[in-house]
């Protein structure tokens, strides 16, 4: 059922505008093969362009146990802001499951917590970090976070883990396109590293594998400029991304 009514204006040369509301009744919100229960769904014209409208949304799931788990969207249409809301309360990552899979993250498989991460990016969640998190917790890893080489359909879930002090890998999946990367950075000396990694070519065409030479230069010494924070060696050769230059 949809009720409400818009004012649509336009002028030459000009950009489309509209005022006014609509309102979706007795509808379902779709997300990740889930039809959630509408509460109420609205959009808001406030006289700018109308393919931008206001949100107020809220969905929500009932599993078997009697959790209730919900989401919340404000914002607007080129920028939704999503927030979680559950009953019995508890963290975001938990929400988003029972959401999702009607179970909570410790009854998930590690392919319903990738579907999990997944998520938590495409659906703008503040916190998307915090569920990545509980991912790596959850399989034993040390490190668990969200990298983009451009725009969110570039966005990966990156975990890793140190095999040794001196020995780090990590993989990194796709949210939204059938790209992994593999990465291995081996301690050298204090400031020189090896990496060695494995992923998609340049254009997305095929696969490609490369080698640099990592060195760190610490800045500051002499009183010049405020050194950085101190870093112990494991922070040196901490994930894919750090200080220094790269060659070879």
């Amino acid at each position: 059922g949809l009720k409400g009514s818009v004012l649509v204006t336009e002028q030459p040369d000009k950009p489309t505008t509209a005022v006014g509301e609509l309102e979706v009744q007795d509808g379902v919100y779709k997300a990740y093969g889930q039809d959630l229960t509408l509460d109420h769904g609205r959009l808001i014209f406030a006289g700018g362009p109308i393919d931008n409208p206001g949100l107020d949304l809220k969905a929500f799931r009932k599993a078997t146990d009697g959790t209730v788990a919900g989401i919340n969207i404000a914002g607007t249409l080129n920028a939704p802001q999503a927030t979680l809301y559950s009953d019995p309360a508890m963290d975001e990552g938990n929400a988003l499951a029972y959401l999702l899979l009607g179970h909570p993250l410790g009854q998930s498989s590690a392919q319903e917590g990738n579907l999990v991460a997944n998520a938590a990016t495409s659906l703008g969640l503040k916190g998307g970090n915090l569920v990545a998190k509980k991912v790596a917790s959850r399989f034993g890893l040390e490190e668990a976070k969200f990298e983009t080489t451009g725009g969110i359909k570039e966005s990966s879930l990156v975990v890793g883990k140190y095999l040794s002090p001196r020995l780090y890998v990590n993989y990194g999946v796709g949210l939204f396109s059938p790209i992994n990367t593999f990465t291995i950075r081996y301690l050298l000396g204090r400031a020189w590293n090896v990496q060695a990694q494995q992923g998609a070519a340049v254009g997305g065409q095929g696969q490609a594998t490369g080698v640099d030479l990592l060195y760190t230069v610490e800045r500051g010494k002499g009183g010049v400029t405020p050194p950085p924070p101190k870093q112990d060696r494991g922070e040196d050769v901490k994930g894919p991304t750090g200080t220094g230059g790269s060659g070879g």
